[in-house]
Order: structure tokens, then C-alpha cells, then sequence
């Protein structure tokens, strides 16, 4: 049977977007199979069945559809981590904990943080909505005294800096839990936290992640990559618990499977 190749050309609105998707989908099934960097505007013609004018017109070039793609799968981890999280009224327990599910996403899903730091994941853009809630923590820590008094946006770039080095060391050599642990409590006493204080947040039961997005692109795209690592203790884990089983080799970081969320 011959290949259908989709065209946007005098398309209806909604058959443009189903288009778009299709691309995004294709691009996401090579990024899940081979480098990033090695996908050409061929291949992903062929995975997605769509010509090659259509593909220039919605996106210009490879690059740019591995951005738009990026922030796409950014907004809506995003809006799933905040809509699902729970009420965490200690602004350093909420940092820790969002932050700390951040980069056990980072480990568990690789390809998914590839495409993620395409699109310069954390976003510095103080529009976007990750930025937006980072901020808001920052600038509430430093009301309640918590956080040193400094301008937020020093805070905001603390934490982003921070997460998307730390993103880059994880999917390019692994990680053990510790590491993710030492990160998280480096980011807290950065922002000024006392460290008796971050000690016991840090040596505080671990929370379970939210379930991943169950519709939309990000759920797409995650279903395409198996997710790697054991995972983590629940409840009753604490930093120096999970340092002692990471120095012994007996655990690598990763949330439960099928899970994600992030920061």
C-alpha cells in the first residue's frame, strides 16, 4: 500500500494541527531511537508521512521543530507537575521536593530531557510557567526569612543553573541517588537556608511522584521510551539513607515507573 503524505496546504485549522502533531510524534519515535543530532529532515519526512514542503513550512528546519517540540513537552510536564502536586505550605520542603522530582525524571526519562534541553530546559524566560512558579517560591523563601534577601531573580537563576547542569551530567553519566540528593541540598543552602534546616528536609519522608500527563503530547512521547533505574523509597527515605545504599551500588536514581513530573 502507498505511503500517505500529509500536506498543510489548504488545510482546515484542525488538520494543520494534526499535522503538527504527527511531526512532533515522528521526530519524538527518531529522538527515541537514534542521536538527536544525527536526525535529518528526511527522516523525519519518511517517520512521519508528511512532505518535505510541509515540513518547512510548519517548522522551517530540523532544529527549530526539536525546539518547539522541547517547549511543547516543557508546558506540559509542567502544568502536570502543578496541577498534581499537593499542598506544601514550608517553602523549603516545596523547593526541595519539586526540584528533587525534577532530576529523578531527568534520570528516568533521557531521551525525553534530551529534547527537553533543546529547547534550553529550565527557560530563564521569566513568562514561562516553570520560571513563573520557581519565582514564586524564591520570593515567598525570602518573605518568610527562609531564603537569604537577595533580588529573586539571582534565586531563580540559582535553581534553573543548577538543574539544567545538573540535567546534562545525569543523561550524559548517570547518576546515583546521593547525587541527586547533594544537588537539591546544595540548591537549598545557595538560596540560604539554614543548614540545620536543610538537613532536616532533606532527612524528611520522601513524597511519591505525581502519575505522568495521561493525555496530550508529553504522554505521546514518554510512552515511547521504557523508563530505566530502580525505583526510589517512597516513604520513609532520607538523604543520608539513600547515600549510604548509592555509595554501596545497590541503587541508581529513578522514580517509579511510569511516572513523571517536572520542576
Amino acid at each position: 500500500m502507498p505511503t500517505i503524505v500529509h500536506h498543510p496546504f489548504r488545510a482546515d485549522e484542525k488538520t494543520i494541527e494534526q499535522i503538527e502533531d504527527r511531526i512532533l510524534l515522528g521526530a519524538s519515535a527518531l529522538a527515541s531511537k537514534a542521536e538527536i543530532d544525527q536526525i535529518k529532515v528526511e527522516d523525519v519526512v519518511r517517520e512521519a508521512s508528511v512532505s518535505r514542503p510541509a515540513l518547512r513550512r510548519l517548522y522551517g528546519s530540523v532544529a527549530d521543530l526539536l525546539r518547539v517540540l522541547g517547549r511543547r513537552l516543557t508546558n506540559e510536564l509542567t502544568a502536570n507537575c502543578l496541577a498534581q502536586s499537593p499542598e506544601m505550605p514550608d517553602v523549603v520542603v516545596r523547593v526541595a521536593t519539586k526540584t528533587r522530582w525534577a532530576l529523578l525524571t531527568v534520570a528516568e526519562f533521557p531521551v525525553v530531557t534530551r529534547l527537553l534541553l533543546k529547547a534550553e530546559w529550565p527557560s530563564t524566560d521569566a513568562r514561562h510557567l516553570m520560571y513563573r512558579d520557581v519565582e514564586r517560591d524564591v520570593v515567598e523563601g525570602i518573605r518568610q526569612g527562609v531564603f537569604a534577601d537577595m533580588p529573586p531573580s539571582i534565586g531563580v537563576n540559582l535553581v534553573l543553573g543548577c538543574l539544567r547542569g545538573s540535567a546534562r551530567d545525569i543523561i550524559n553519566e548517570g547518576c546515583s541517588n546521593d547525587y541527586i540528593n547533594q544537588v537539591v541540598s546544595r540548591i537549598l543552602l545557595g538560596l540560604g537556608v539554614d543548614k540545620a534546616i536543610a538537613h532536616a528536609v532533606m532527612n524528611r519522608p520522601a513524597l511519591a511522584l505525581p502519575p505522568m500527563p495521561s493525555r496530550g503530547l508529553a504522554s505521546s512521547v514518554l510512552s515511547l521510551q521504557v523508563p530505566r533505574g530502580n525505583p526510589p523509597r517512597e516513604s520513609g527515605s532520607s538523604a543520608a539513607a539513600q547515600s549510604s545504599d548509592a555509595s554501596a551500588g545497590n541503587e541508581t536514581c529513578g522514580p517509579q515507573a511510569g511516572t513523571t513530573v517536572m520542576r
